[in-house]
C-alpha cells in the first residue's frame, strides 16, 4: 500500500510539473500572438496613412491641374 501511494505522489508531482510547463508555454505563445498583432497594428496604421498622404497629394495636384487649365481658358476669354 505504501508503494501504491508513493507512486500516486509521484504521479501528482509529474503532474503538476506538466501543467506548470504548459501554463508556462501558453504564455509564451500568447505574448507572442500580442506582440504579432501590435506589428500589425503598426503596419496596417503606417499602410493607412501612407496611402491616405499619396491621395491627398494626388487629389490636390489634380484640384492645382484643374484650377491652372480653367485659369487659362478663362484668360483666353
Amino acid at each position: 500500500m505504501a508503494r501504491f501511494k508513493e507512486t500516486v505522489d509521484i504521479m501528482k508531482t509529474d503532474l503538476i510539473a506538466d501543467k506548470t510547463r504548459l501554463i508556462c508555454t501558453q504564455e509564451q505563445l500568447l505574448e507572442s500572438q500580442r506582440d504579432q498583432l501590435v506589428q500589425l497594428k503598426l503596419s496596417v496604421e503606417s499602410t493607412v496613412q501612407e496611402t491616405v498622404q499619396k491621395e491627398i497629394k494626388s487629389y490636390s495636384e489634380a484640384v492645382a491641374s484643374k484650377q491652372s487649365q480653367i485659369g487659362s481658358v478663362q484668360g483666353d476669354i
